[in-house]
């Protein structure tokens, strides 16, 4: 009986070790064709989440996440037309606009946040939403919380107030890009 269940455990380790499986789904990336017999996950380049903040209103609530590959995912949450998950596509030259945007921004020299307190002193709205903004050029991600009741700011360099209106174009050119109107109010 002991050589019996022996030889029955190394046949099935041996045909264990002669079947590979490989998982797939929609968010994981093949990587044998670039040489690498892993899976990574896809990671999107471009990311818009607006959240809620102070804002006492009707304010939407969603994320809108741009790959690589022109993919477009809407997240609604609250206050919008289309709740839950809906997927778009840019074309290729959307895509190369908007990445041009970020680069001729200088989007990797921006503050990491732009919020009452640190670099808004003056804050004009006290019930606006927060707008958190994404860009990865494929080696490093930068994010910039951007709280929108800082309209100006009492910063005599004019420093801040030229970046508030860089976040505020971004964040406008993702809107545009994908047409979120159609999923929000």
């Amino acid at each position: 009986m002991f050589k019996f269940i022996l030889v029955f455990i190394i046949l099935f380790l041996q045909a264990c070790a002669s079947n590979s499986t490989s998982v797939s789904g929609p968010l994981l990336e093949d990587t044998e064709a670039k040489g690498n017999n892993s899976f990574q996950l896809e990671q999107p380049i471009i990311v818009l989440d607006r959240r809620f903040g102070e804002c006492f209103g009707q304010c939407p609530v969603y994320k809108i996440s741009i790959y690589d590959t022109g993919k477009v995912v809407f997240e609604g949450e609250k206050n919008v037309k289309t709740k839950g998950l809906v997927e778009s596509k840019l074309d290729r030259s959307q895509l190369e606009q908007l990445i041009h945007l970020f680069e001729n921004s200088q989007f990797f020299k921006l503050k990491d946040k732009y919020v009452r307190g640190e670099n808004c002193s003056n804050p004009v709205l006290s019930d606006s939403p927060f707008v958190f903004i994404s860009y990865s050029d494929g080696k490093i991600v930068k994010r910039v919380s951007h709280y929108h009741g800082c309209v100006e700011t009492t910063n005599p360099s004019e420093a801040v107030n030229r970046d508030l209106n860089i976040l505020y174009k971004l964040e406008e050119s993702v809107d545009k890009s994908v047409n979120s109107k159609q999923w929000i109010k």
